[in-house]
């Protein structure tokens, strides 16, 4: 409903304006404005990583193609909203077959897809203590940065990651995440 970012910073500004028009100083503080920053973050938190409103998962699902449909269900089910918000149908799918593959049981991982010199992998695993540290010394071991990892638990349990990793090539990348 709030269309772009652009407009959700355009509608913060005008309800400080309103606040402030009253000419009723206890109408704008720090803590209306905290309160308001708080929602505004939060739902700018929502849009997906190219800075657009994300898509309703009704008009996602047929993207998961062979994917039963309760399947996806289920696992979204097992996540905070951010999840859908924040990781591509791409890598969404990429951690149902990781799961279907053992990936609840033992760490497993994916290349998804390589853009220029940056991969991105999605990774399954029991959530562990250390667990970002282990997949940040292998990525080292192997001539990888990390450049950036989106982190969430399934309430099962099972850590369903998602990494950019820079300084290597495709066939690098796969070795590297192979030994996850």
């Amino acid at each position: 409903r709030f269309g772009d970012l652009e407009h959700l910073r355009r509608l913060r500004l005008l309800t400080e304006a309103d606040s402030r028009a009253t000419g009723d100083a206890s109408t704008w503080t720090s803590w209306r404005a905290s309160l308001i920053d708080a929602g505004t973050e939060a739902i700018a938190a929502g849009f997906g990583r190219d800075r657009s409103a994300p898509v309703p998962l009704s008009e996602t699902l047929p993207g998961f193609a062979g994917v039963d449909r309760e399947r996806v269900l289920a696992h979204l089910s097992q996540l905070e909203d951010g999840y859908r918000d924040r990781v591509p149908n791409s890598v969404i799918g990429a951690h149902l077959r990781l799961l279907e593959a053992g990936g609840n049981e033992e760490p497993l991982a994916e290349l998804v897809e390589v853009r220029g010199e940056v991969g991105l992998v999605a990774m399954v695993a029991p959530d562990r203590v250390g667990l970002l540290a282990e997949v940040a010394g292998r990525a080292v071991v192997h001539g990888l940065d990390l450049v950036t990892a989106d982190l969430f638990t399934r309430r099962d349990g099972v850590a369903v990651d998602v990494f950019a990793v820079a300084g290597g090539t495709r066939g690098s990348i796969e070795d590297a995440i192979g030994e996850w």
